[in-house]
């Protein structure tokens, strides 16, 4: 939610200008709103100033920082690099030639002929889809195993699992897809039907090493009375957990997503959207989604001490107030945009143990650019968000408040785990 302004703003506008020139302040702002630890002072947030809740907030990224240890990952990067290396040989072209990238001639195992493997056991008959013009995608079963030597991959019938086999510092290395359980049938548009399994596990090993662990569990998937309730689940030998909940249902979606290291959370996120049940239903257009929705929720809580929660009760009279704004001037429409977000959105930050807020979040309109034309001046103006103080009600814009020179610690921090992590790549890079 901290970012909901961003957000909203780039989903309107899809500028991705404007994402890139604030990669600093998102990066940096998301390492300190969260990643805060325990503190022994239990002056409560609301009573500090802008300033001592720096101190405390780049303490508390620091201390994130320092749980995550690259070298923990340097086998599972260096065996994934050596596969997406490896699989540049024709294991996904459509078309190959003798080097990477150079397609020449019609590959067997190209991508569409593997789907069009998979799809041969619902459609004996393959020329009909592409009679049809229809796409069917499903998870493909074989074992692809990569001769060293040629530089080629060799294809093994499997009724049983995908798998993918191939050296990596001269130990025999894969990834495993298996599926089980039943296969639900679902047109994602009119010329694409995608069957999803039940369950979907994928294993990725070196050696007798299993390194990480990927499972997908589909509980509900029923298109026509619109349910669905997912978990998606990554494990690595190193023990990180990502884990991730989808359950959705014509008058409710909730998602909400973990991150565990050791088994100690560090961070949770619960977002749920309130729907509208008599306007949903299977033939319903993106307009018709969106008109649905009642009202949008969002709770993140790191270490159990830093929490951001978010409101938007009536999204509806929002949308009508935004699509409604009457301006005759660029800076206007930004003035009353968002006072719009003001009056249907809350958004404050808190320590847990405090109870009460240390900061809001609000939206402010601010100048993006300007020039001149002969005689005539332009301004151009868009809506950003602000961090409103409890201690003194003092007004930081992102880019103000989470700057390089306050935060630069953090930052060379965040940039030299980046920089471990590149260091194990050795070909993709």
């Amino acid at each position: 939610m901290k970012y909901l302004y961003i957000c909203i703003y780039l989903i309107k506008n899809n500028d991705m200008k404007l994402l890139m020139k604030r990669a600093f302040t998102v990066v940096l702002a998301a390492v300190l709103l969260f990643g805060c630890g325990e503190d022994n002072n239990k002056t409560g947030g609301n009573e500090l100033t802008p300033q001592e809740n720096k101190a405390k907030l780049e303490q508390c990224a620091m201390e994130v920082l320092g749980k995550i240890n690259p070298q923990d990952h340097k086998t599972l990067v260096e065996t994934i690099d050596a596969f997406a290396y490896k699989a540049d040989y024709g294991l996904f072209e459509d078309e190959i030639g003798p080097t990477p990238g150079e397609g020449i001639e019609p590959n067997p195992m190209g991508m569409m002929s593997v789907i069009r493997k998979a799809v041969t056991t619902y459609n004996p008959v393959v020329l009909s889809v592409l009679a049809t013009e229809v796409d069917y995608i499903a998870i493909p079963t074989g074992i692809y195993t990569f001769d060293e030597v040629a530089r080629e991959w060799v294809e093994t019938p499997s009724a049983e699992v995908l798998e993918f086999v191939f050296e990596v510092e001269g130990a025999e290395s894969s990834i495993s897809i298996r599926k089980s359980g039943k296969e639900t049938q679902i047109q994602t548009d009119e010329n694409t039907i995608v069957f999803v399994p039940e369950h979907v596990t994928m294993t990725v090993n070196k050696g007798a090493d299993k390194l990480a662990e990927l499972s997908v569990n589909n509980t509900t998937l029923d298109i026509n009375s619109l349910k669905f309730d997912s978990e998606i689940a990554l494990k690595t030998n190193a023990d990180y957990t990502w884990a991730v909940h989808v359950d959705i249902s014509p008058s409710e979606a909730v998602a909400s997503a973990s991150m565990e290291i050791a088994s100690a959370n560090i961070v949770s996120v619960v977002a749920g959207l309130q729907l509208d049940a008599s306007k949903v239903n299977p033939q319903m257009t993106e307009d018709d989604l969106i008109a649905s929705i009642l009202s949008a929720t969002t709770t993140s809580v790191v270490n159990s001490q830093l929490m951001v929660a978010g409101t938007a009760p009536k999204i509806q009279e929002m949308i009508y107030a935004l699509n409604n704004i009457n301006a005759s001037t660029d800076k206007e429409y930004a003035i009353a945009e968002a006072a719009v977000y003001n009056q249907y959105m809350d958004v404050n930050m808190q320590y847990t143990g405090d109870g009460v807020p240390f900061a809001s979040v609000e939206a402010q309109p601010y100048l993006e650019y300007e020039y001149s034309y002969g005689d005539t001046h332009y301004e151009y103006y868009e809506v950003e968000p602000v961090i409103v103080f409890a201690s003194d009600n003092s007004r930081y814009s992102f880019e103000e408040y989470f700057n390089e020179a306050d935060f630069g610690n953090v930052l060379q921090s965040v940039m030299t785990l980046c920089d471990q992590f590149v260091s194990f790549v050795k070909y993709c890079k």
